[in-house]
Formats: structure tokens, sequence, C-alpha cells
């Protein structure tokens, strides 16, 4: 466990973190500060990896890999980046928490694989080639009830494709999906028959996909 309490912040500068159980705690904020100018990689055996209060920033270049192999990951405070960078997690066959990634052209791609991927605020990828948003795996949306949250690669120039493999939930929670092809299965915004349910909305500039209900 490493704390960022004294300073307000923790620096990565190198660009490989192996370890078992593995928690880096800050104040919120943009105050976990990847810095490598690299692609950086977390890993663990079947460890969980938690980001915790403060938000990841990414600097020019570094990317970001966290790869659990089957243990719990946990970024609740966010992913920013600075210029087009890659977000990868990949908690294999358990959960991950995220909360939201990127704003603007912070961002270039986003891959989450998880068995349930619950999604606390928006994500968002910028107008780079690429810009592609791939959720392998269940979503559970955790935004507040009545509010939207939207996943949004739709760009100027470059229309990013939306993907994601499981079952979309939240009940009474609104969902946008905005991109060039976008592909869900289903999705459920409501808690059951005779319940009031959160709007669905999906745009793409390609085709539309839904292999599964809306309800």
């Amino acid at each position: 466990t490493t704390s960022g309490a004294d300073i307000g912040s923790i620096t990565f500068t190198g660009a490989t973190y192996k370890a078992n159980a593995q928690t880096y705690a800050t104040p919120a904020g943009n105050n976990l500060l990847v810095n490598a100018g690299a692609t950086t990689t977390f890993t663990s055996t079947a460890d969980a990896i938690t980001f915790t209060t403060g938000a990841l920033l990414l600097a020019d270049g570094s990317h970001l890999t966290v790869n659990s192999a089957g243990g719990v990951i946990a970024a609740a405070g966010g992913i920013r980046g600075t210029s087009f960078e890659n977000v990868s997690l990949n908690a294999g066959a358990t959960t991950l928490t995220v909360g939201a990634i990127g704003s603007g052209n912070e961002i270039g791609s986003i891959a989450l694989t998880a068995t349930t991927a619950t999604l606390n605020g928006d994500i968002v990828t910028g107008d780079v080639a690429g810009n592609n948003v791939t959720i392998t795996g269940a979503v559970t949306l955790n935004n507040t009830v009545g509010t939207t949250l939207t996943i949004d690669a739709d760009n100027a120039t470059n229309e990013g494709t939306v993907t994601i493999t499981g079952t979309v939930t939240g009940t009474a929670r609104n969902l946008v999906l905005l991109g060039g092809v976008i592909t869900a299965a289903a999705i459920t915004t409501t808690g059951g028959s005779n319940q009031a349910g959160g709007a669905v909305t999906l745009t793409g500039s390609g085709a539309v996909t839904v292999s599964g209900t809306i309800t």
C-alpha cells in the first residue's frame, strides 16, 4: 500500500509496477500522476489493484495498462489524460470499477475487460484515429439515479466504435452511446416489470446493432 496523504499526490515515473495486492491512495483530485512518458503497466496475479481516492492523470505519452489476471481493479476516482493516451484495464474473470474516463482530447482508446465493469462516470475518447471504446463483459451503470451516463467516441474527424459485449444494467439511469459503429448486447434500465426506467439513446454514423432487448 502506497499513500500520498503526506504530500497529496503520488508520482509514477517508472514504466512497470508488478506486485501482489496493490493500493495507491491519495486525496481526491488529479493526484495519481503517471509521468513515465511511455506505456505504464501495473500487473498482479489474481490480486486486487486499487487506485483511491484520487484520479489517475496520464502525462503525455503515458498510456495506461492495468492487468490483474483475475484480481479486482478499482479506479473510482477516474482517469484523465493529456494528449490521446490509451487506457486498458483487464480484470479477467472478476470485476472492475472505474470513474469518469477522459474529457475532450485527453484519451485515445479505451478497453475494459471484466465479468462486470461498474461505471461511475462518462467515458470520452478524443478526435484521433483508433479512438474506440471496447467493454468486454457486462456493465453496471452507477451514476446517480435519474442522471445520464454517456460513452462518447463521436468526434468531428474520427468517429470511434463503441462495443459492449455483455448486458448493460442501470435501474432508472439514462444511457447515451455516441460514435461510428455501435454494438451492444441487451440494455436494461428498469428495476423490473411495470417500473419506470431510464432513457436509452444510441447514435452512430454507421451501423447500430443491439443483439438483445432494450427495456
